[in-house]
């Protein structure tokens, strides 16, 4: 073929049937390699791999060297001239050089002399490819993963951007290799030199190594001479089942480039060429990874990057339905994959789907939340099923030029390759082990055998693998004698390994099933003489409020995926949450589990199901010597809070709850610390502070009577200077009612303290106390407002209540790791509140999506409880609630001060009819945190299935520590309040039995179930069973 015919990108060999025959090509190709030399060492033909069932086997070598990527490829070594080369070289016929890419280019020398060593220095973009004075070697390394990995933990990304981490052998560069002190030698040996360990390796490792790996080719240059590096097609080259190939489009390469890549780059004219190759070259192919990098229509790209192209975007269009068509050509292909740059993919996405892309926000690519797969239909049924809505297209992988590394974002969304599976070995095949395994012919007949590539045979054709050798497989008599003589000893020894082995591997898994099925109920280590005990409640804190929350903080804080919440990585089992009365628990129930280690009805408040009270771990070791406290940032007698110190029948009853909390009660005083909110229920009803029923003044009672410390203002919570300036006892109430949502809060900082603050105050305080006592100190701390948030569905004050949470933990960590004091932490919730679902498909969209939208909730300002007093407040002050000309007033607030600012929703986007339900809604404070709640958990498509509780299973967390084992797995809440008493080493039967025999209405209190009349608040509704 004429030279000056077309491009010289592609020549002849590009040509269908031409890739297992020799060929002269415009650009010379290099001459056959030299195979490795021959293994000194005669093959072992049998040893104990043998014996295993072919399966056991299989299972073997996939793990020794399969499933993994094969770096296959050709390198140009370079000698100097006159010098003797490193490997002897067939004499191969003078072939064309190749053309420089740049210009003022000229041809080179032929095949005998070449090009001398000098001048190859000055000019290497004149090499000749066929010259004497260069070496060509095949070389096929694995990495120590796949690069396609799919079941890869999750971890932070490494630093700086790009750079692949030591797990990760993409290239199988020495720097960024696992064995560092081999550098790149350890990579190429990988699984070749193990095959050449004994003839069962080698004849069955064939198979996994070319069907169980996925084989990466880069550039074009590779593929056209597979029959250079690979056994030919009659054999290695059918079985390799997955492909990934690398191809740089674009500019021409510059001269430094060019003994790397001895190619020019490819273009999209290429493609159909190229692609003719495959089908004939790799029969057997069902998976193909087509990376196209670079710059594929460079005169557009690169003056349009990263902004909307009109043009590009039908460029890419037309290509890909060129590239289906070229699909259904493959007869075995299955799933195909093609990647692009990203300077193609963003332009390309931004006119399909109208998105405005602020690429200042995603200069590391790696957090884009666009990055998706689109994998190409493999049959021409496919290809006309290919869905015309751009919005149902899953995308494309975007290739981000970095060493080839996959990028990250899309690691986890690949899916399992067509027929994986680990016993898919033909049946000629395994006739053929047998038969080679056996040393002799009785396991196959004649006629199979001939029919079967001879594995022989197909090492002699494998560069990568073998090298030539009439003796081989024939060790002389002597070894043979030798190994007869072991032979018994040898299965001894084996079976021996293998029985104990798999008893080893048995009893292990029976253990750990034993201790995670069912956690020992006996008694933790023997208590040390001085211990303490924090318990967190994340009341109404479920999966998904963790979910939503991790990834609300990954998006806004611009971190990588393995950047997790602190309570993620002190993740210690599940809770079941139901109580005596109902599938699905209330707080009280919930609490009483945790105060008494005993279930009871919903409402019950640290009574059982006959309405006796029952004793809490917090007086029990109040009686023991401890010293205890109680934080919360809802009222201190709502319902988790008052189960620890308190025994009422119904949750309701806040004004016995909060004299029994300071010392009213049958046992006197067991709480040394309060801090919370709640002021109303201690203050008598002939105030304006005040909320209870009857005239008594609790803080005057507890003042005088119990000798409690009180404070009730930010500026005296902070004269306790973080705990340090605390006398005990203390009440500290820091709200009249609910201390605000965090999201609310942080606005008002010098009103009220933060959950975080209320917690180390505490912890520091109660150190102090006992600081010289022989006891150490109980406390119960409650993150209470994710529940209200859940309860009025509001996304954006859920994620900064568990933030709050969150950071309360650390702080709390941090306090145990400074402590001299053994102490433990152990935190759940009592149950999940909301239903939340991280997804939600709106009435007014036909298809679901598959997502849902961070950057919404972090626009919100305010919670909508918040929002919706405002309404209200501003409704009452201006008379425009009833119509009139204010109304027109009220919709501008209500849109402007409420959706727009407070919620953070753009303008353009708030409809008419959402503003009317607010208007209409502005004197019922509840009706409009419904309707607030709505209008921002659509927008970021995150759902809710109640106002109440469910009964989902909630995560326990532990700093870890004598006895929290127990808590591993998935137990009851009661379990978690046994833990409790167990691991302080109190005696809570001795105070229920004082309770009950002491206590003035015990009688009165059995069985008695008091009528509700209306609403219990405004978040629980009237506590239906």
């Amino acid at each position: 073929m004429d030279r000056d015919a077309e491009p010289p990108t592609f020549r002849s060999n590009l040509l269908p049937g031409s890739v297992t025959t020799t060929t002269s090509s415009g650009y010379a190709s290099p001459p056959p390699s030299p195979r490795l030399r021959h293994c000194a060492k005669s093959i072992v033909q049998a040893s104990l791999l043998l014996r295993l069932p072919v399966e056991v086997r299989t299972l073997i070598l996939v793990a020794a060297f399969g499933d993994r990527t094969i770096h296959a490829d050709l390198d140009l070594v370079d000698t100097p001239g006159g010098g003797a080369p490193a490997l002897a070289l067939p004499q191969t016929p003078a072939r064309p050089s190749t053309p420089p890419d740049g210009p003022g280019g000229g041809g080179g020398g032929g095949g005998g002399g070449g090009v001398g060593t000098a001048r190859r220095q000055q000019e290497r973009d004149l090499v000749d490819l066929a010259s004497a004075d260069l070496e060509w070697k095949p070389t096929g390394h694995l990495c120590h993963r796949r690069c396609f990995d799919a079941r890869r933990a999750p971890a932070a990304l490494p630093a700086p951007l790009f750079v692949v981490d030591r797990d990760r052998c993409f290239t199988g560069g020495a720097a960024l290799c696992s064995l560092p002190a081999h550098g790149l030698a350890s990579c190429r040996i990988g699984a070749l030199g193990w095959l050449l360990a004994c003839r069962q390796a080698y004849v069955e490792g064939l198979e996994v190594l070319y069907r169980r790996n996925t084989f990466r080719l880069n550039e074009s240059f590779a593929l056209e001479n597979m029959a250079r590096i690979i056994a030919p097609a009659s054999c290695a080259a059918s079985h390799i089942a997955r492909l990934s190939l690398s191809l740089t489009m674009g500019r021409p390469r510059v001269a430094s480039d060019r003994i790397a890549y001895p190619r020019p780059r490819d273009a999209v004219q290429h493609l159909p060429s190229l692609f003719s190759l495959l089908p004939e070259t790799f029969p057997g192919l069902s998976r193909l990874h087509l990376v196209l990098a670079g710059e594929m229509w460079p005169e557009t790209q690169l003056s349009v990057y990263c902004s909307p192209s009109a043009v590009l975007h039908a460029r890419v269009e037309g290509m890909l339905a060129e590239l289906e068509g070229m699909m259904a050509r493959f007869g075995a292909l299955q799933h195909c994959e093609v990647a692009f740059d990203s300077s193609i993919y963003f332009p390309w996405l931004q006119v399909d789907r109208d998105l405005e892309i602020d690429f200042k926000d995603y200069a590391d690519f790696e957090q884009c939340p666009y990055t998706v797969w689109r994998p190409l239909a493999a049959d021409t049924q496919n290809v006309r099923r290919v869905p015309t809505d751009r919005r149902q297209l899953s995308g494309y992988w975007v290739c981000l030029d970095a060493w080839d590394a996959i990028p990250w974002s899309v690691m986890t969304d690949l899916p399992p390759a067509p027929g994986y599976l680990f016993t898919s070995f033909n049946s000629h095949f395994c006739r053929l082990c047998l038969r080679t395994i056996g040393g002799s012919s009785s396991y196959t007949s004649g006629k199979d055998a001939n029919q079967t590539c001879s594995p022989l045979q197909a090492s002699e054709q494998t560069p990568l693998l073998d090298d030539p050798g009439s003796d081989r497989g024939r060790p002389d008599v002597a070894a043979h004698a030798k190994i007869r003589r072991s032979r018994f000893r040898d299965a001894a020894i084996f079976s021996w390994a293998l029985v104990a082995t798999a008893a080893f591997i048995v009893l292990a898994v029976w253990v750990q099933h034993n201790q995670q099925t069912h956690p020992p109920s006996s008694s933790p280590p023997a208590p040390a003489a001085k211990r303490n005990l924090v318990f967190m409640v994340s009341d109404g804190m479920g999966p998904a409020s963790l979910a939503l929350t991790r990834g609300y903080r990954q998006h806004v804080e611009h971190l990588g995926r393995g950047d997790v919440l602190v309570l993620d990585r002190h993740f210690w089992g599940t809770s079941r949450t139901r109580s005596s009365s109902s599938l699905v628990t209330d707080s009280a129930a919930g609490a009483t589990a945790f105060s008494c280690a005993h279930k009871s009805y919903n409402g019950a408040i640290s009574v059982l199901p006959d309405g006796r009270p029952c004793g809490s771990v917090l007086e029990a070791a109040k009686r023991a010597g401890y010293t205890t406290g109680l934080v919360a940032t809802t009222y201190v007698t709502d319902a988790t809070p008052a189960c620890f110190a308190a025994h009422v029948p119904h949750r309701e009853m806040m004004d016995d709850i909060a004299l029994q909390e300071v010392g009213q009660g049958t046992l006197g005083r067991s709480v040394d610390l309060i801090l919370g909110g709640g002021r109303c229920y201690f203050l008598p009803n002939n105030t304006a502070a005040g909320c209870r029923q009857d005239d008594i003044d609790v803080t005057k009672i507890a003042q005088e009577k119990h000798g409690w410390s009180y404070i009730d203002s930010r500026s005296a919570f902070d004269a306790l200077e973080g705990g340090d300036k605390v006398t005990l006892p203390l009440l500290g109430l820091m709200a009249r009612g609910n201390v605000p949502f965090e999201l609310d809060r942080r606005n008002h900082n010098d009103t009220y303290p933060s959950l975080k603050e209320m917690a180390t105050t505490a912890l520091r305080a109660l150190e102090r106390a006992t600081a010289k006592s022989d006891k150490g100190f109980f406390v119960m701390i409650e993150g209470s407002r994710i529940d209200h948030a859940g309860h009025i569905n509001d996304p954006a004050a859920q994620v900064h209540e568990v933030l709050a949470y969150d950071a309360t933990f650390q702080a709390v960590l941090d306090f145990i790791q400074s402590s001299d004091t053994e102490t433990v932490l152990v935190a759940t919730s009592d149950h999940e509140t909301g239903g939340l679902a991280t997804a939600l498909q709106r009435p007014d969209e036909k298809e679901a999506t598959y997502d849902w939208y961070p950057a919404v909730l972090d626009r919100a300002t305010a919670s909508c409880e918040h929002l919706a007093g405002k309404l209200k407040a501003h409704s009452t002050s201006t008379g425009t609630s009833t119509g009139g000309a204010g109304t027109a007033a009220l919709r501008k607030y209500a849109k402007d001060e409420l959706v727009v600012k407070g919620l953070g929703v753009p303008a353009a986007d708030v409809t008419d009819s959402e503003i009317d339900r607010l208007v209409e809604a502005a004197d019922d404070a509840e009706r409009a945190k419904t309707i607030l709640t709505e209008i921002i958990s659509h927008r970021a498509h995150i759902g809710w299935s109640t106002h109440g509780h469910t009964a989902v299973d909630v995560n326990i967390y532990s700093s870890g520590g004598p006895g929290t084992d127990a808590l591993r797995g998935n137990v009851e809440n009661t379990e978690v309040g046994d833990f409790l008493r167990r691991y302080l080493d109190v005696d809570v039967d001795a105070i229920t039995t004082e309770l009950q025999a002491s206590s003035r209405r015990s009688d009165e209190l059995a069985g008695v179930m008091r009528a509700r009349s209306g609403a219990f608040d405004e978040y629980h509704g009237l506590l239906k069973n």
